[in-house]
């Protein structure tokens, strides 16, 4: 079995030794009970199947981080066109004017 394997003992039998997918998957079906007593590497004793926890690992799915959006440059539109040929338009009275 791979280093996550559980062990399962119910009433201090041992029923069978699951990886960590099949532990999930018959706990889910209720073939191992929450009265059941499991051990995995790491553990010091024997604990209620009630009291196991899924581990962070296969609970939590990674988000992907949204790429940056690009900067866009915004066409100008006809009217910014026409007020810059206005303010063109005034410079030019001006400067004929002498600046005043």
């Amino acid at each position: 079995m791979d280093p996550a394997s559980y062990h399962v003992a119910r009433t201090g039998e041992i029923v069978g030794e699951f990886s960590a997918e099949e532990f999930r998957r018959q706990r889910s079906a209720g073939k191992i009970k929450p009265t059941d007593h499991f051990w995995t590497e790491g553990m010091s004793e024997w604990e209620e199947v009630s009291k196991w926890t899924q581990p962070m690992a296969a609970t939590v799915k990674m988000i992907p981080t949204p790429p940056t959006p690009k900067r866009t440059t915004i066409a100008p539109t006809q009217e910014s066109t026409k007020s810059e040929k206005k303010l063109s338009a005034w410079q030019r009275w001006k400067a004929r004017r002498g600046g005043r």
